[in-house]
């Protein structure tokens, strides 16, 4: 699964900025993965508070053809970008977040049993 892909975005104008360092060290937040109920036995799963220099559209990307289902990308006003996956990915995506090295284990919060 490693395909050394890099989500993160890189900003050319951050080193513009006079006291940058406080630009450099990014604050993460825990991640919460959530899923929400369509229907009978059909689910959606939600990814929260991702950090926001990473390119959610990549991630998001990775999501669907690793585990074959379909993904997008959604606003919400009080939370900010939101990635939205069909079914009930809760596992996979703990897993992904791994391996891949974008977030520790100790920052993901996965609600619900998971089976």
């Amino acid at each position: 699964m490693n395909q050394d892909l890099n989500f993160n975005i890189f900003n050319e104008n951050l080193n513009n900025i006079p006291n940058n360092n406080i630009y450099k060290t990014p604050i993460y937040k825990d991640v919460h993965i959530r899923i929400q109920p369509r229907g009978s036995n059909r689910y959606i799963t939600i990814v929260e508070f991702l950090a926001e220099d990473l390119d959610l559209k990549k991630i998001c990307k990775a999501f669907k053809k690793n585990f074959n289902c379909n993904g997008a990308i959604a606003k919400d006003d009080e939370i900010g970008e939101v990635i939205q996956v069909s079914g009930d990915q809760r596992e996979n995506i703990k897993k992904f977040l791994i391996e891949e090295e974008i977030i520790s284990e100790k920052q993901i919060i996965v609600h619900g049993n998971i089976t």
